[in-house]
């Protein structure tokens, strides 16, 4: 089960993410960021990963791109959403240099 809400305010916008990132809801994650990123503009995101418990890799690739794309701040409050968020940040720039070979 894996839910996803947006809390908007007028100094930013938080992008919560909680349960189990996986298929087929990684691509619930991906739809919902495709549309916060069109009606973002210059608002601060601040990405939610606390009540995450489990993330596949295309979960991560689509952190990772959140993270990059909006320049986001992550909260992740334990070892476990620690590590979800690194581990988002490495595929993304392992990525981004395998796109600049």
């Amino acid at each position: 089960m894996l839910k996803i809400s947006i809390n908007e305010t007028k100094d930013q916008t938080v992008l919560r993410v909680e349960g189990k990132l996986i298929a087929p809801w990684t691509e619930e994650l991906e739809n919902a960021w495709q549309h916060l990123a069109k009606t973002l503009g210059d608002q601060a995101l601040c990405l939610d990963i606390r009540s995450t418990t489990f993330v596949d890799q295309n979960g991560l690739r689509i952190l990772g791109k959140i993270i990059r794309v909006a320049n986001a701040d992550v909260l992740a409050d334990s070892p476990l959403t620690r590590q979800f968020a690194e581990q988002a940040r490495q595929i993304e720039q392992n990525h981004d240099e395998r796109k600049q070979l």
